[in-house]
C-alpha cells in the first residue's frame, strides 16, 4: 500500500539559500537511498491562500516535502532514523529544529478527472 511522508519544515531565519541547497541537492537523495521509499518532492508556499476564518493566520511552515513510502512505514522510518544515527543522513546547520513530519494512508482510490 502507498502511502505519502508530509515533512513541512522551515529554514533558520537568513538562511534559506543554504536550506534549500541542502535540501535539495543532498537531503532528498539521502531518503531516496532508503529502501521503501520511491520519489520524492519538494514545494514552498504558495502567496495563493483559501478563503476562511483562519486565513489570517500566518502559516507556520513555508516548505514541504513528500515522499511516498512502499512497504511497512515502520519499517522506513526505522531505517532513515538507524541512517541518521549512522551519519548518513546528516542535518543541515540551516535546518529549523522545529518541524512536523506525518505518514498519511490513502482511504480512498486515486480519482482523476475523466
Amino acid at each position: 500500500m502507498r502511502r505519502l511522508d508530509l515533512v513541512q519544515t522551515n529554514a533558520l531565519p537568513g538562511r534559506d539559500r543554504e536550506f534549500n541547497d541542502w535540501y535539495t541537492n543532498r537531503h532528498i537523495y539521502d531518503i531516496l537511498a532508503v529502501p521503501g521509499i520511491v520519489s520524492a518532492q519538494r514545494f514552498r508556499l504558495s502567496s495563493a491562500r483559501r478563503s476562511s476564518n483562519y486565513s489570517s493566520m500566518p502559516p507556520p511552515f513555508e516548505y514541504l516535502a513528500l515522499y511516498d513510502i512502499d512497504g511497512d512505514p515502520d519499517a522506513v522510518l526505522q531505517a532513515i532514523e538507524e541512517a541518521r544515527q549512522a551519519g548518513r543522513i546528516p542535518w543541515s546547520p540551516a535546518l529549523d529544529p522545529v518541524f512536523s513530519a506525518y505518514i498519511y494512508e490513502p482511504i480512498t482510490q486515486r480519482i482523476e478527472k475523466t
